[in-house]
């Protein structure tokens, strides 16, 4: 005799597809407990061989130094539950730091808040061509951000034209911003 899908009984009183619910719970709590472990033995592993590794100092510099990829990471994770994606984000990352970047030699003096607000509005008007094609175009979010990345990514060599921003040509006011911190930690 066999058994079908419908002929599997869920214990009394238990919501339908609780057993399957209970069963992914498991799972996704054991990968990510892996995931930590791993992390942990990198850690440790890092630490026996350069003792430093653990000191303040570095810990300080580790996270300013994943502050741009945790940002990113926050803005990708609106786009991942939605069930979309977002390919350009590192073109758009690029275009927006080199024009913000750049505002400082072609105009000096520029108050930083202004340098903040250009960036942003350049992230913002990327995402919301992004996003005006794949809801009003209905255009796959995979295609429509594969293009706009090489459209982005042209643009930005036309502006760049092989040119960097190099700290040096920045004002203090915006390189110590990255030192400031709230109790040791970056803020």
């Amino acid at each position: 005799m066999t058994t079908t899908a419908t002929d599997r009984r869920e214990p009394a009183g238990a919501p339908p597809g609780s057993g399957s619910r209970r069963l992914a719970e498991r799972v996704f709590r054991v990968r990510e407990s892996g995931i930590i472990a791993v992390l942990l033995v990198f850690v440790a592993v890092t630490t026996g061989i350069h003792p430093s590794f653990l000191d303040q100092q570095n810990l300080q510099f580790l996270l300013i130094n994943t502050t741009v990829y945790a940002l990113l990471a926050l803005g990708e994770t609106m786009v991942v539950v939605s069930r979309n994606v977002d390919l350009s984000i590192g073109s758009v990352l690029g275009l927006s730091a080199y024009v913000s970047a750049g505002m400082f030699g072609h105009h000096p003096g520029i108050p930083i808040p202004v340098v903040f607000l250009i960036g942003l509005g350049i992230g913002l008007a990327c995402g919301t061509a992004n996003g005006l094609m794949v809801a009003v175009g209905r255009v796959p979010s995979l295609v429509v951000t594969l293009a706009t990345l090489y459209i982005i990514r042209g643009i930005d060599i036309l502006i760049v034209g092989g040119n960097e921003v190099t700290a040096q040509t920045l004002p203090n006011s915006f390189t110590n911003i990255a030192h400031a911190t709230v109790f040791g930690v970056p803020t």
